[in-house]
């Protein structure tokens, strides 16, 4: 019980927080919410001059940020066009099977009971969401939150994450991540090693992608290229409802001689009389408003929706593999196949996203190999006890997070399948010609051309049956000459 509570243990320094009015609550290992000020985020209508100062900032020599970054990525995720798309990537993940496995003689043979266990946890699809996150936002941080033991199914029930905003995944002097209290902060909690205070990197988890420009260790995520999409996308949007409202929309049109507060009533009358545009004319000063529309501009809007649509497609095509794995064209869905690497025909839609689903699913596994096993068995260890023990066994010493592919055992079927089929025809085909080869070649054959290396052969010697087809023998008895009713020779 002593080491359960030590997860209480408050850390930092309380100072700044006495004079913020915070002194009331403690920052501990497994809950650092309490270290953060109470900062509105700060929202942008950004646009591409703002992206490249955001890049800029997060690529400083000395001290990077990713503050203006994330500000521009809450933009892209809270897109009603681009959600979806990253919502379905999330649900190719979380949707597949789970299981525990370990290696033996070179196979992975999986446990049913720690499978069943750990597919019973709550906390675990938020977890593995919180992974998809770093996929698009280049990292994650992972809190655990305030440990209940009390409940098997859920002994993480205020699983959360970190504002991405707040973190400086490449700390100072290569120091690793650092957590701080508000944005552009120097130093913090030091989240990945941590000598002072070791439960921190075993209650919040660093969850980072590769570098792909070599200037900072950690990625920028998917959102990076996404976010230009995002932009040009949102400005579309915007020019296309001034279109409508200069083109598409009636503009309600008054006239009066009235003055003072009846001709005041009567303008209050076409500002609320719709939500269109109005316009208030004076015949006495014979005032006049007239709109010249473009030769072009009755099928103008055409032009704005082909735009977003193009826009919309290379998203789907970044985020799920295709252009059209979201948004359905007719005659394309089902039409568009070709052959995959196993020789079926299979939708190119389908192709695609099964690969993106494999490269999802990869990175999970290796995330959840690499830093969620180790740290329930380091954390389950230092708890000790019953609570310890359940949270070690969710991934024992030896023993491996997986992820079922049902699309990739279909695929084995059928190839095997296939090549039974065609090993049979052969020999078929070389038995009705006159050759026949030895009993025990045929079977060492079928074993390893078709993979059947398990399989056990074992002779069965063949019924006989009669011939209910043959001829009957008879004869006329001798001593009724008249009798045609014939006997069967015994």
């Amino acid at each position: 019980m002593s080491n359960q509570l030590a997860l209480s243990r408050p850390i930092g320094n309380q100072g700044m927080y006495q004079f913020f009015g915070y002194s009331e609550q403690r920052a501990t290992p497994s809950n650092l919410d309490p270290f953060f000020l109470r900062i509105q985020f700060q929202r942008l209508a950004s646009d591409l001059s703002d992206l490249a100062k955001a890049y800029s900032e997060a690529e400083y020599g000395y001290f990077p940020y990713r503050v203006k970054l994330m500000r521009i990525y809450q933009n892209v995720v809270e897109n009603p066009s681009f959600k979806p798309l990253l919502d379905r990537a999330k649900e190719l993940t979380t949707q597949r099977d789970k299981y525990v496995y370990q290696i033996k003689a070179g196979k992975k043979v999986r446990s049913d009971d720690l499978s069943a266990q750990l597919n019973a946890q709550w906390w675990l699809d938020d977890y593995i969401e919180c992974v998809v996150d770093a996929v698009h936002f280049g990292y994650n941080l992972i809190n655990l939150g305030d440990i209940d033991l009390t409940n098997p199914n859920n002994p993480f029930p205020k699983l959360s994450f970190t504002r991405r905003e707040n973190i400086r995944p490449d700390g100072i002097n290569e120091s690793g991540a650092i957590v701080a209290s508000m944005p552009y902060i120097l130093d913090g909690i030091h989240i990945q090693e941590n000598s002072r205070e070791p439960l921190i990197p075993l209650c919040n988890h660093w969850i980072s992608t590769k570098s792909q420009k070599g200037i900072s260790k950690v990625g920028y995520g998917l959102l990076a290229n996404l976010a230009k999409l995002e932009i040009n996308h949102r400005h579309i949007e915007e020019w296309q409802v001034d279109y409508i409202e200069n083109y598409g929309t009636p503009i309600t049109k008054g006239s009066t001689k009235k003055q003072g507060d009846k001709r005041r009533v009567f303008e209050r009358f076409l500002e609320n009389s719709g939500a269109n545009r109005w316009i208030l004319l004076d015949p006495a000063t014979e005032d006049k408003v007239e709109y010249e529309m473009p030769p072009s501009a009755g099928t103008g809007w055409k032009v704005f929706s082909q735009a977003k649509k193009e826009i919309e497609q290379a998203a789907s095509q970044l985020i799920l593999g295709h252009s059209d794995a979201i948004v359905s064209m007719p005659g394309k869905l089902g039409g568009a196949q070709s052959a995959n690497k196993d020789g079926f025909n299979e939708s190119l839609i389908e192709q695609a996203m099964n690969a993106k689903q494999l490269w999802y699913g990869n990175y999970l596994i290796r995330k959840m190999n690499e830093v969620c096993a180790p740290k329930m068995r380091d954390l389950g260890a230092y708890l000790g006890g019953s609570g310890g023990k359940m949270i070690g066994s969710f991934f024992p010493e030896g023993y491996y997070f997986g992820l079922a592919n049902d699309k990739e055992e279909q695929e084995v079927i059928r190839r095997t399948n296939s090549a039974c089929v065609m090993f049979s025809t052969f020999t078929k085909n070389m038995y009705d010609s006159g050759l026949q080869p030895e009993k025990a070649e045929m079977v060492d054959t079928w074993t390893q051309q078709l993979g059947l290396v398990d399989m056990k052969w074992i002779k069965v010697e063949p019924k006989k049956e009669l011939d209910e087809k043959r001829d009957s023998k008879t004869e006329i008895k001798k001593d009724d000459p008249g009798s045609a009713t014939p006997d069967l020779i015994k």
